[in-house]
């Protein structure tokens, strides 16, 4: 009777060390936080990712975008990825901590949803930029103040 408990005993350790390894594979990353920026006038929501786990970060992006990108494309603290047939733009962020990084990654998704809207930037239009940017910027903080 010992030697099967004991076979019992070892089988369990071993499919417990099996299932770590295969759940490990399956990585989730230590931290990471989505965001979504309501779409306000213009009607594409805003998807925000932040992890520095680039691999985690592409496997959202390529789910959620139907894209393609591979880890490389991050090779940055931020980037976004402009709307593709009305799907929501994505913007994945290394991290958040720089409003700077954060306002330069919000400029490229108003000129990408202006774009979208077929709203060309000049004179006449620059004011309609500037709104949507500030209003992409203060639902961002909004959001971050509202999870810390």
């Amino acid at each position: 009777m010992r030697l099967a408990e004991g076979l019992i005993v070892g089988v369990s350790l071993i499919l417990m060390i099996a299932t770590s390894i295969w759940v490990a594979g399956e990585k989730v990353p230590k931290s990471y936080k989505t965001y979504t920026i309501p779409a306000g006038t213009f009607d594409l929501d805003v998807q925000i990712i932040v992890t520095e786990d680039t691999a985690f970060a592409v496997k959202y992006i390529n789910e959620n975008f139907d894209s393609t990108i591979k880890a490389p494309d991050l090779d940055a603290r931020a980037v976004t990825f402009g709307t593709v047939d009305g799907k929501p733009p994505i913007v994945w962020f290394s991290d958040i901590e720089d409003p700077s990084v954060v306002q330069h990654e919000l400029l490229h998704v108003t000129i990408d949803m202006m774009k979208w809207a077929g709203i060309e930037l000049n004179e006449h239009t620059e004011e309609i930029y500037t709104y949507q940017l500030q209003y992409l910027t203060k639902q961002f903080y909004n959001q971050i103040n509202q999870n810390k």
